[in-house]
Formats: C-alpha cells, sequence, structure tokens
C-alpha cells in the first residue's frame, strides 16, 4: 500500500470582507493599553476556533457576532467597539426622546455580554472535541510507531485516513512536509495553532530524533493514558453535578406532588379533628 499520496494543494478559504468599523481605532487601542501577549493569545485563539488559517470542519471562517464575523482579534475588539458606539446612541436618544435609560443600558448588557458568551462558547466547544478525539489520534501514532514507519509516514497515513477536528492540522502538518519543512519547525508551527498543551508534548515527542521508538511510544502512551484519565474524571464529575442539578426537577415534579396526595386526606382529618374539638 503506497503511504504517501501526492502533495495537493491547500484550497485557500475565501472569507469576505466584512467590513467591521472602527477596526483600525480597535488595533490603535489594543496596542497602547492591552498587554502584547494577551492580544496575540487572543487572536491565536479566534483564528484558529473559527477557521480563518486553517480548514477545520464546522468553522465559517471566524467567530460569528451579530451582524459581523470577527476574524482576528482586532475585528472582535472593533465589534465591541461598535456595540459600544451604537448603544451610547441609544441612551442619547432615550434621554431626548424621554423613553429612560433602562432599556437601552439592558440592551447594551445582553449584547456584550452574548458578544463575549460567543467567545468563550467557540473556544469551550473546539477544545473540548479537540481533547476527546486526540486521544484516538495518539493511539493509531503508536500503532503505525510500532510497526517501525517513520513518523512523516505515520503522519501522512493519519491525516489520509482520519477524521475529525484533529485531521486539518494533522494535513497541514503533511502539507509542510511535503514542501520541505523540517519535521521540528512544521510540528513546532502546527502545535501552536490547535490551542492543545497535550498536542505540543506530542509534537516535542515526535520531533526528538534522539529518541529510540520504544521511547516515543512509551511516552505517547502516557499522554494518551493521562488524557483518558482526565476525560473519564470530567465525564464523572459532569455525572456528578447533573445528579446534584436534578434533584429540585425530581423534587418539584414527583415527590411533592406524591406527599401531597399522600399527606393531604391526613391534613384533612386532622382539621376537621380540630375543628370538631372548637365546637
Amino acid at each position: 500500500m503506497a503511504i504517501f499520496a501526492k502533495a495537493r494543494a491547500k484550497p485557500k478559504k475565501e472569507v469576505k470582507e466584512h467590513g467591521i468599523p472602527f477596526t483600525k481605532t480597535a488595533a490603535s487601542v489594543a496596542g497602547k493599553y492591552i498587554d502584547k501577549d494577551v492580544l496575540s493569545t487572543m487572536d491565536r485563539t479566534i483564528k484558529t476556533v473559527g477557521g480563518v488559517d486553517i480548514a477545520i470542519p464546522g468553522t465559517t471562517g471566524g467567530i460569528r457576532l451579530l451582524g459581523f464575523t470577527a476574524r482576528n482579534v482586532y475585528e472582535y475588539i472593533a465589534a465591541l467597539l461598535t456595540y459600544s458606539a451604537a448603544a451610547v446612541l441609544l441612551m442619547v436618544y432615550g434621554i431626548i426622546s424621554g423613553a429612560g435609560l433602562i432599556g437601552p443600558v439592558m440592551m447594551t448588557v445582553a449584547v456584550m455580554a452574548y458578544t463575549i458568551g460567543r467567545y468563550r462558547s467557540a473556544v469551550s466547544t473546539y477544545k473540548s472535541k479537540f481533547e476527546s478525539q486526540l486521544p484516538a489520534v495518539i493511539d493509531s501514532m503508536i500503532q503505525g510507531l510500532a510497526i517501525e514507519m517513520p513518523v512523516e509516514q505515520v503522519i501522512s497515513y493519519i491525516a489520509d485516513t482520519k477524521s475529525g477536528v484533529v485531521t486539518p492540522f494533522l494535513k497541514e502538518l503533511r502539507d509542510m512536509l511535503f514542501t520541505g519543512s523540517s519535521l521540528e519547525s512544521a510540528l513546532t508551527e502546527v502545535s501552536a495553532k490547535t490551542l492543545s498543551p497535550d498536542f505540543e508534548r506530542v509534537a516535542r515527542i515526535l520531533s526528538f530524533r534522539s529518541e529510540t521508538t520504544a521511547e516515543m511510544i512509551h511516552g505517547l502512551e502516557q499522554i494518551r493514558d493521562n488524557m483518558e484519565t482526565r476525560l473519564e474524571t470530567q465525564i464523572m464529575a459532569k455525572a456528578n453535578n447533573m445528579e446534584n442539578t436534578m434533584i429540585l426537577p425530581i423534587m418539584a415534579g414527583y415527590v411533592l406532588p406524591y406527599l401531597v396526595i399522600i399527606l393531604y386526606p391526613m391534613l384533612s382529618d386532622l382539621l376537621k379533628f380540630f375543628s370538631a374539638m372548637g365546637q
């Protein structure tokens, strides 16, 4: 079986110009008042979870907001500034028309909360999918290395045969190797895009040429086992929390009506008894 396929030109994702107002202003303000590392981290996060520079399934070329799609950190901040400017105009209109400020203020808070929530939700969804699918990919790497396949062939084979959130990064890695990048530099560049410390550890193990195959397999097995243990712990914690959150609905929907049915006749008889005693 031929493991390598002919390198395919990666299609560039077309992104329409959305024209978010205040983008230049956002870049200027952010550069002055926000730490560069924070901006860099947010920018990388938005580009990854939005599928801006790598084709991740289910993405739209950025994080969708109300009326805009933010493709980088400056467009995201620009969207917040746009909503803020609209809120100020609504407040001014409310003051002039005598309609009051409660409505515009509540609307502003809701829009801001939605915008921040969209960012957090996109990041949380992406990381959850990536971390849940990565152990299976690591297991495939272990199987390939166990039969003495070179690391480059293992990456290429998995990129061609697997699907999911992890696969686009392996395809990016495969294409970089085909175009002449060294394994170490390609792994370093691609692992930074994944936003996954576990994948970065995998990349470090795969890039160590001085390690024997047995040592690489042992390191990958440790990462896989630790991830599976962590995922099982998270599932158990969610199950326990679900049990606690279900107590109130169960009490309200089943236990309380049952108690009413059982206790009502007794209470009724007691009331009749005391009423007769009073007469």
